[in-house]
């Protein structure tokens, strides 16, 4: 998402550096002629936006943590300055989705303080404003989406995790008693070859009582 979202925000800047609308309809590129009094506005206005560039490559370039320090040097640059381009700088910040800093609500908070401010602010600024804060909401948008479907699947592996845990209880338990009826399967053996023993030795027995009586009867002398 985050490539994506620098695609979108690249293709704007260019687009704005490139291109600029006259009050007839017609496009014509920003860099042709020289600044007047009447366009003197327009030009600085693309200027700060190239100053926007900047600062997206430079927070480009940061890793989660550093991101984190600008954050707090930006609000602070903000709160002295309180203008429209430190607004969109730590809007742009807060909105990098792969950031520990982001913070859509926040961002959006800032870009309409742009669009509503009762202070004129330059219109390339505000169109700025108005396609960032856009694209903010659909980002937002697809992440509460990714959230969502992340939470369940978080919830359907916790649920598979709890009937895992639950099977291996009932084989634990299943298990123990296999033991437990192999251990008096074992029992009832040795009783059964004991019995077989004495039962084994009383025929023994009996049959030399048998012999002993042939033995002693008149019949056999």
């Amino acid at each position: 998402m985050k490539q994506l979202y620098k695609n979108l925000v690249l293709v704007l800047i260019s687009g704005l550096l490139l291109t600029a609308c006259q009050p007839n309809g017609k496009i014509r590129s920003i860099f042709s002629g020289k600044a007047t009094a009447n366009n003197k506005s327009e030009f600085s206005g693309h200027s700060e936006i190239v100053m926007l560039l900047g600062y997206f490559r430079f927070l480009d370039s940061l890793s989660s943590d550093t991101l984190e320090v600008e954050r707090e040097r930006t609000k602070k640059t903000l709160a002295k300055f309180h203008d429209p381009i430190h607004r969109l700088r730590l809007a742009m910040l807060l909105s990098l989705s792969l950031s520990n800093s982001q913070d859509y609500d926040l961002a959006l908070k800032l870009l309409t303080e742009n669009l509503e401010s009762p202070v004129p602010v330059d219109p390339t600024l505000r169109d700025f404003s108005l396609f960032l804060s856009a694209s903010i909401r659909q980002f937002k948008k697809k992440d509460e989406v990714y959230q969502g479907l992340e939470k369940k699947m978080l919830q359907n592996l916790e649920r598979e995790k709890l009937q895992g845990e639950t099977l291996i209880r009932k084989l634990k338990k299943l298990e123990d008693r296999v033991k437990l009826l192999s251990g008096e399967l074992k029992s009832e053996n040795a009783q059964r070859e004991k019995l077989q023993k004495m039962i084994d030795g009383l025929k023994i027995i009996e049959k030399n009582i048998i012999i002993g009586e042939d033995s002693g009867s008149p019949g056999s002398q």
